[in-house]
């Protein structure tokens, strides 16, 4: 029996009444559209403190922070969560997720899956034009799937499972499968669909400064590392949103966030560092929001190479799973939680959240225990230790720095001599990509989306190889063949439970050859003014159009 999935009646009015939604050196990059005299007054102000545009006596613009700059403006250039957030208000996938991770229609009305699992067919919804004018047809799927599939570092892994994409028609896509993927409509809820006039023929910078979507929100002006300014697409094919301009502030630093939110200049503040919550919490007019995350702290340690690039001397320890247990046995997570992260975190024995399908809760974390450490590095012949470089996100995640920094505090009390090398995320991000092999040693973050644990698995530890699209976030290059091949078994099966099963399987094996060093969950904290109504998602993107004015 097919299955099939038909919301083109069932979902036509969730969809009108919602619409769809669940790496750049440029100084500035501005839209090929003309705001009109009103939206450039409105974007003019829109970082003052006092605001005039108004519905009736409400305002409707708002300003948001970001952490960071997005990294580009090409929507395929890079898959990181600031990018994201900030590319789906202009670009739309086929499918989406709501906030409990279903997935829910899109651009595509429809998708069936065949019986064998090697084809999926989307009917597209008619009538959707891009913020140019031009019409959302099969013809701009092809286009941008193939991009993202042949020219995309950052999502070709996402197409790893996709031999082909033909238009039948106007309005129908069928994707050609090399191997059965039932999670494939998790994947394509990541990739935005451009017009395919942006694409064919042109540069990967030529993408960035052309920004037409078909999304809610179209692009004013981007100054890089200022700010960012939207306005409402009056043409949108859905509901059109409350908030009609948009201004996104890209403020790195924490103090200066909080400052900022302080002063009245911003409305939703994300990434609050936990040393303000109590200070933001006490401020008139402010309230703090705070959630679990699916965002997982971990340590990543190159594992093949022979001379690990992080390695002062040359030679690679970390290949000697002895000394990647003493690294992990020599770091004290709940110290780092209860001290630097001020208890807003939660430890983990794993990269998978507990709410995701195949979670192990009897997985449990190596001890902290520094003369066992000290131990385990003699047995594996370094008694007095080495001299390692740890690459970092300076802004990747809250306190990153000083968490970088306290790990290598404790790595230092068992011998092994750190370089903390600390960079901002516009160049710590390309820096660690798996294909470069620049970093051997690094602490970072991750999230999926999915709810299905085997899909981080699959990003994290299947053996990297870049042509083929594996192991995309691999950035330590672990490879074992039986977890090969247990993941491919179940990125293959439909069964829920016995996906399940091979999950844990997985988790177990690359818990015992530490192939990653796992910290913790961290929790997502907002600051909002009290006049905005606003309900965080799971992935903790902020979308101009969840938010509404008391």
């Amino acid at each position: 029996m097919k299955k099939r999935w038909n919301f083109a009646l069932v979902a036509a009015a969730a969809l009108l009444l919602a619409g769809c939604g669940s790496s750049t050196t440029n100084t500035s990059t501005e839209a090929q559209t003309e705001p009109s005299a009103a939206a450039e007054t409105t974007q003019a102000e829109a970082g003052q403190e006092e605001t005039t545009d108004t519905v009736g006596d409400k305002r409707d613009n708002v300003v948001i922070a970001l952490t960071t700059d997005v990294s580009s403006l090409n929507p395929y250039g890079q898959d990181n969560n600031v990018t994201n957030q900030v590319m789906f208000h202009i670009y739309e996938p086929l499918v989406t997720q709501d906030r409990d991770l279903s997935i829910v229609p899109c651009l595509a009305d429809s998708w069936e899956e065949s019986e064998d699992g090697m084809t999926w067919t989307f009917k597209l919804h008619e009538g959707v034009k891009f913020h140019d004018g031009s019409d959302f047809t099969a013809e701009d799927v092809v286009a941008s799937y193939n991009y993202a599939k042949n020219e995309s570092d950052s999502y070709k892994s996402r197409f790893a499972t996709v031999d082909s994409i033909e238009a039948i028609d106007d309005y129908t896509v069928v994707l050609h499968m090399n191997k059965k993927y039932p999670l494939l409509l998790t994947d394509l809820a990541m990739v935005c669909i451009s017009n395919k006039e942006n694409i064919e023929g042109k540069t990967e910078e030529e993408i960035g400064n052309s920004v037409i979507g078909t999304g809610r929100y179209k692009l004013v002006e981007h100054i890089k590392e200022d700010h960012i300014d939207m306005v409402v697409n009056e043409d949108y094919w859905g509901e059109i949103p409350e908030i009609k301009s948009v201004r996104f502030r890209p403020i790195s630093n924490a103090a200066t966030r909080t400052a900022t939110m302080l002063s009245g200049e911003l409305d939703v503040m994300g990434g609050v560092s936990v040393q303000d919550v109590d200070r933001l919490e006490a401020a008139e007019g402010i309230h703090i929001i705070t959630e679990p995350s699916m965002e997982m702290v971990y340590i990543n340690m190159e594992q093949t190479l022979d001379d690990n690039p992080a390695v002062e001397g040359g030679g690679n320890p970390l290949k000697d799973v002895r000394v990647r247990k003493a690294m992990y046995q020599a770091i004290d997570t709940d110290m780092i939680i209860n001290n630097i992260m001020q208890g807003h975190a939660y430890p983990t024995a794993t990269l998978i959240r507990d709410t995701f399908n195949g979670f192990n809760p009897d997985l449990e974390r190596y001890p902290y225990d520094p003369e066992a450490a000290k131990q385990l590095l003699a047995e594996a012949g370094y008694p007095d230790g080495f001299t390692i470089t740890l690459d970092a996100g300076s802004d990747i995640t809250v306190n990153s720095s000083e968490v970088a920094q306290a790990v290598a505090s404790y790595w230092e009390k068992i011998g092994i001599k750190v370089n903390v090398n600390l960079m901002p995320s516009a160049t710590f991000l390309p820096h660690i990509r798996p294909y470069e092999y620049k970093t051997g040693l690094l602490i970072s973050a991750w999230s999926v989306y999915t709810g299905e644990g085997i899909t981080m698995m699959n990003q994290h530890c299947y053996t990297y190889d870049q042509e083929k699209g594996t192991g995309n976030a691999n950035r330590g290059h672990y490879s074992n063949p039986e977890v090969d091949k247990l993941i491919d078994e179940a990125m293959q099966e439909s069964d829920k439970e016995r996906r399940a099963e091979l999950t844990r399987e997985v988790d177990q094996i690359t818990h015992d050859d530490v192939a990653y060093i796992p910290l913790y969950v961290q929790e997502n904290i907002f600051a909002v003014k009290d006049d905005i109504d606003y309900t965080p998602r799971f992935n903790k993107y902020v979308f101009a159009w969840d938010i509404s004015i008391k």
